[in-house]
């Protein structure tokens, strides 16, 4: 076996930024879900609306102008809705590290100190090596870090209770 083909150790500071970038990947999914469950429910309420009518027999019971008519304004309601999950601003790498720095009580940002770099003194070994002291003790810290449940808080947003 020639020195190309032998496997090579992986770095302990790679192995923690793997991790920190999978659970950053399932933040990202957590408040994704967070933003969008809350503009969701319009579109499918309208949805589930229009179902319901349909059947009851409403549309049969109608003339056709009528069913014309409700058909479009259902559309055009449901296109509405849909604008707004559009407009919706996905969430960055860097709202998912916060969310996940806030999920350690008592750590200070250990997720975001781990995408941070040394600003000066890279040419003094000292500073070096207290970087990379201070980063495996950060990920020390994310080896503790947990991508929390997503809370749409959905009773604060419904104040009829219709959901």
């Amino acid at each position: 076996m020639n020195e190309a083909q032998r496997p090579r150790a992986l770095d302990p500071i790679e192995l923690i930024r793997r991790r920190l970038g999978r659970l950053a990947a399932a933040s990202r999914l957590s408040l994704g879900w967070e933003r969008l469950w809350p503009r969701l429910w319009i579109p499918a309420a309208i949805a589930l609306t229009f179902l319901a009518l349909s059947w009851f027999g409403l549309w049969t019971a109608l003339p056709w102008q009528g069913r014309a008519l409700g058909v479009t304004l259902f559309a055009l309601a449901l296109a509405a809705s849909l604008v707004h999950i559009a407009r919706m601003a996905l969430p960055t790498r860097r709202d998912a590290l916060n969310r996940l720095d806030h999920s350690l009580e008592g750590a200070h940002r250990p997720a975001s100190a781990l995408e941070d770099s040394l600003a000066v003194g890279t040419g003094d070994p000292v500073s070096q090596a207290l970087w990379k002291l201070h980063v495996e003790r950060q990920g020390e810290r994310v080896a503790g870090l947990k991508v929390a449940a997503p809370r749409p808080l959905m009773a604060g947003r419904d104040r009829f209770a219709l959901r």
